[in-house]
């Protein structure tokens, strides 16, 4: 693995703390679940190596200090969870997570308030990962590169990984 690739997934591991929860995990999570949460993370980082091998992604990105890839990557989570807002006020997505928020609140017996700030958190959050982690890595030509069976279960992977890694913050 390259320095650059190296640089680039570490960027994320900072990255991933300040959408979820704006600071240090370890600060926001119980002690039962900080093991859970790092091994979730972990195995995110891990996956999103392999796709970008897959992908034949090498960032140009280099850090002359740690402070400075800390740095670009704070910044790098408050524009993902910019644009994530932005995106979630459009129309069409404001209609799905309607329809989300009345299916969670019959199911769940949880008042309207609650499930649409738990429904609205959680998208926000997979959206901001998401483009925080895959959006400058992911070309047109690129993503063709996942639409085999192995790209397929890279990528399911990774919207596993990350909906677990969202689930166990918001505990």
């Amino acid at each position: 693995m390259s320095k650059s690739m190296k640089s680039e997934v570490l960027k994320h591991w900072f990255g991933i703390d300040t959408v979820l929860f704006g600071k240090k995990a370890t600060d926001s999570l119980s002690e039962e679940n900080i093991s859970n949460y790092l091994t979730t993370k972990g195995s995110l980082l891990s996956n999103l190596f392999e796709i970008y091998k897959k992908i034949k992604f090498e960032p140009g990105t280099k850090f002359d200090t740690v402070a400075d890839m800390i740095k670009e990557s704070l910044e790098l989570a408050e524009t993902s969870k910019a644009r994530a807002r932005e995106l979630l006020e459009s129309e069409s997505v404001t209609k799905m997570v309607r329809e989300e928020i009345k299916d969670i609140g019959s199911v769940e017996s949880l008042t309207e308030r609650e499930v649409a700030r738990y429904v609205i958190q959680k998208r926000r959050n997979a959206v901001a990962i998401d483009s925080m982690m895959l959006e400058s890595a992911l070309s047109k030509e690129q993503k063709e590169l996942l639409n085999d069976w192995q790209g397929k279960v890279l990528v399911d992977a990774h919207k596993t990984l990350r909906d677990n890694l969202i689930e166990i913050s918001l505990q």
